[in-house]
């Protein structure tokens, strides 16, 4: 695909979502250059086009093999890689990786050290336990696309996923630091932005869901069950209209421990089932273990 017909197809998109160039170049360059790149008379970087992608809630793997050369590929495979590593608490592999990513000049700007930034983040958060440190390297992270980034201010950007999930982890920063309350209105300003967003429900869906879950996780930590389980199943219904299936064993564990709580337990049992069995079938063995303890400790239910 040529640079030009990259441009047109973007400018394509954008009309589409009825979006101005001034809000979609907003941090990532100025509305002048992205006009260039629309007529075809600028080259954008691949960084460029996955951040314009992002917010266009288009997948950037549409357009990768056209933008990556091999140092490109080789920084894509360390993302994946260091994302595999954080989800599955590798923290050893993770750090040597974060090393290695700090030396090479593909992480030196753009997505790609929001990308660097987040991991140290989740590493100074989850296996050091500093929060103060975390919540810096987060606030450097999102201040990369957003440059005047307020988390009051939440429900007025437009976000892409990358910065939809920086803001994720910093309410789990404000939920560790005893912010609880905090925590959950800054994730219901992320569902309202997701909401009335411009691009169309089918692209949006998982980053909601993904949302939803967060959010279903902390309101049931703060004991508000009821509510909990109505975005529990606002999230399910969600997921299941557009295909967005690997979240679904979550939500459906959320589910099951709201209405566990909420003393309606007739659903209980095939819930917590369901959602084990949908972890080992997405691969998630890690998640399938901790829904096996949990099934047993919090609801006397023993998974064979």
């Amino acid at each position: 695909m040529s640079y030009i017909h990259f441009g047109s197809t973007l400018k394509h998109l954008r009309k589409q979502q009825k979006m101005g160039r001034e809000r979609l170049a907003y941090g990532i360059m100025p509305a002048k250059t992205l006009k260039k790149i629309e007529r075809g008379k600028y080259l954008p970087t691949k960084d460029m086009v996955d951040m314009l992608l992002s917010r266009l809630g288009v997948s950037t793997q549409v357009f990768a093999p056209q933008y990556m050369d091999r140092d490109a590929f080789e920084a894509d495979l360390m993302c994946r890689g260091l994302k595999h590593g954080l989800n599955n608490y590798r923290y050893r592999a993770t750090e040597k990786l974060l090393r290695d990513m700090g030396e090479m000049p593909q992480f030196a700007g753009g997505t790609m050290r929001q990308t660097y930034l987040h991991g140290i983040a989740s590493v100074c958060f989850y296996k050091d336990k500093d929060s103060k440190g975390a919540l810096k390297y987060l606030r450097e992270a999102i201040q990369i696309t957003l440059p005047n980034f307020e988390e009051d201010e939440v429900s007025t950007y437009m976000l892409g996923d990358k910065e939809i999930d920086i803001i994720i982890s910093i309410s789990n920063v404000h939920e560790h630091e005893g912010k609880r309350d905090k925590a959950i209105v800054l994730l219901e300003q992320l569902v309202y932005t997701i909401k009335t967003s411009e691009i169309d429900m089918h692209e949006k869906a998982r980053s909601l869901a993904h949302v939803l879950y967060n959010l279903t996780s902390k309101l049931n930590r703060a004991s508000k069950y009821a509510e909990a389980l109505e975005l529990c199943d606002e999230a399910i219904t969600i997921c299941e209209a557009h295909l967005a299936l690997e979240l679904l064993p979550v939500l459906k564990f959320n589910k099951a421990s709201n209405l566990f709580f909420l003393e309606e337990r007739e659903e209980v049992r095939d819930l917590v089932y369901q959602a084990y069995y949908g972890s080992l079938t997405n691969g998630d063995s890690f998640f399938a273990k901790t829904i096996k303890e949990r099934a047993s400790e919090d609801f006397g239910i023993v998974i064979e």
